[in-house]
């Protein structure tokens, strides 16, 4: 059985790797085929995920050159590529658990938008502008408001801007990383983020886990998330957040496979899409319908003892969850006693000259994985997207406290040093839950 995967990068591996052990054909499609999962795929050819036509040009030549049909398409670790993979399903014929309708919902900013707001489903107040837009069209708008592109993902883009000046200053620079002829303006919503993950099954919703989503901010840059953090310290709301949930699903049409949402719970007054104060309200931030990129396929397993890449892999394949999944998936949302630490960290600016410790970090009781993500003679920039990050190392344990004391001893040993050997990572008290409350 072949397997076309959407893209090489970190987010992908797990993926290519599982289709290597388990006797599957990967077929990986990345515009760079220098990517680690393009080294390491049975086949692979060049093609942006981000483009539809490229992606389903490669998939038939791969047809025709090598006389195999693709099977099934997987897409993990990334929000765009799941339109792609759904046209492209179309255009082959290929069974996949999103149309595309359904997929530019969960891809296409202004098409979540005007469906969340016909429903009433709470978000914030927004509009949408192109270049010379006149400011009467962000009236009705507060400032600051946050600008972000239709169709882009990892924070590229996002900005917060204090007035019309500032966005028109901005507009051509977010739709640089856009294929669409205007952007989103939305109110800036004071808040927190919380990540909820789970599984359809006949349209009913498992969640998996519901993690702190730890940011970051590089102004005008906002959003860059350096921690996820796992049980929540919005555990309590867990009913409101799931109702959310399940009114999105419904009026998305949503009934297989995965969901990955991202929810702001204000920290202060704020006006959201039905004009009214909320107050600590819970709204949406951003949908999709794709296995996280926070790693998730390594430590949920950990949280509820569901294997969610072999779900994701039958899911592709046509198959349902087996006997044990389903009952696992049961119970997903009883998990007590279970603590996760994901730490995403960057790098100040410079030249990097050495990377060391991970080895050594990787061997700490907890850890269960890491890696670097930036190579030496890397220039390193000023932090605007989740693309700049320097490495990630996953902690599972008992304890919030014991997670703590694992990250610290995880931070004393890793270093990306400088030509004049200082240590380039950034660490910050809130990636800790002490620090973080």
């Amino acid at each position: 059985m072949i397997i076309h995967i959407l893209g090489g990068g970190a987010g992908q591996l797990s993926a290519i790797r599982r289709c290597r052990s388990t006797g599957l054909t990967s077929f990986v499609t990345d515009m760079n085929l220098d990517a680690p999962g393009c080294l390491l795929a049975d086949y692979c050819s060049a093609a942006s995920t981000f483009d539809a036509e490229q992606t389903i040009a490669a998939a038939r030549d791969f047809q025709a050159r090598t006389g195999s049909k693709i099977d099934a398409l997987i897409v993990t670790g990334t929000d765009q590529p799941v339109l792609t993979a759904a046209l492209t399903a179309e255009a082959l014929g290929i069974e996949y658990f999103l149309d595309s309708a359904r997929a530019a919902l969960v891809t296409n900013k202004k098409v979540m938008k005007e469906r969340l707001a016909s429903a009433g489903i709470p978000a914030a107040a927004y509009c949408f502008i192109a270049p010379g837009f006149d400011d009467s069209e962000l009236e009705g708008l507060q400032f600051p408001v946050v600008v972000k592109p239709l169709d882009s993902q990892g924070q590229r883009g996002v900005y917060r801007l204090e007035s019309a000046a500032e966005v028109r200053m901005r507009i051509d620079e977010v739709l640089g990383y856009s294929r669409c002829s205007d952007i989103l303006v939305e109110e800036y919503y004071p808040s927190d983020e919380i990540t909820l993950s789970g599984w359809l099954i006949g349209g009913k919703l498992h969640i998996f886990s519901v993690t702190d989503r730890v940011t970051i901010e590089n102004p005008p840059s906002i959003g860059v998330c350096i921690a996820h953090h796992y049980p929540s310290k919005y555990n309590s709301r867990l009913p409101e957040i799931r109702r959310l949930t399940e009114d999105i699903i419904k009026t998305f049409g949503l009934t297989e496979g995965p969901v990955y949402f991202q929810y702001l719970i204000g920290t202060v007054s704020s006006a959201c899409a039905d004009s009214h104060d909320r107050r600590g309200g819970i709204i949406i931030n951003e949908t999709a319908c794709r296995l996280g990129g926070a790693y998730e396929d390594q430590f949920i397993p950990f949280i509820t003892g569901v294997d969610i890449l072999d779900l994701m892999i039958k899911l592709s394949c046509g198959r349902e969850a087996d006997a044990d999944s389903a009952e696992l998936l049961s119970a997903a949302d009883l998990h007590p006693g279970r603590v996760v630490s994901l730490q995403m960290f960057f790098c100040a600016e410079g030249l990097i000259s050495s990377l060391s410790g991970m080895a050594e970090a990787r061997e700490l009781s907890g850890v269960i994985d890491g890696a670097f993500l930036l190579e030496p003679c890397t220039e390193v920039r000023s932090r605007m997207n989740s693309g700049q990050r320097a490495g990630y190392f996953i902690v599972c344990c008992g304890s919030q406290a014991e997670a703590d004391e694992i990250v610290k001893q995880a931070y004393s040993l890793l270093r990306i040093d400088d030509e004049n050997g200082l240590n380039m990572i950034q660490y910050y008290d809130k990636m800790l839950f002490g620090g973080n409350k």
